[in-house]
């Protein structure tokens, strides 16, 4: 409900809910998925700086990075364009690869563990 009223301020962003499945849904089909579903869309992927590493590691990730524009939130303990830089393929495409600010104090949010509280029904409270 929280993502869907969010199409009032910005319609353009929309939800689709394709990874209600579980927590160990395959974020690369997931990708794949919306890619064929809006092939005439600009797509952004956001990923926390503590996957960037792993990221270039996916499976077929070039196909990825073709299709969409992958936005870096920044995560404390990582240097994103140190990461970029040292690895050639995140460097091929760092183009597509946009770094955002930090927003004061939400270096800590684990998107993993909202995920995992989100599925197990339980409450999330920021440091726990």
């Amino acid at each position: 409900d929280m993502i869907d009223s969010l199409n009032e301020t910005y319609p353009k962003i929309k939800y689709g809910g394709v990874e209600l499945g579980g927590i160990s849904s395959s974020t690369v089909k997931t990708l794949r998925k919306i890619q064929r579903t809006y092939k005439n869309y600009d797509l952004y992927f956001s990923i926390g700086a503590d996957k960037l590493k792993s990221f270039p590691h996916w499976d077929d990730v070039e196909s990825i990075f073709e299709n969409l524009h992958l936005i870096v939130y920044p995560r404390e303990g990582y240097d994103i364009d140190e990461i970029i830089n040292n690895d050639s393929l995140l460097l091929s495409y760092k183009e597509k690869i946009i770094i955002l600010d930090d927003i004061d104090g939400a270096k800590g949010i684990s998107s993993s563990k909202l995920r995992e509280r989100f599925f197990n029904n339980e409450e999330f409270i920021y440091g726990l």
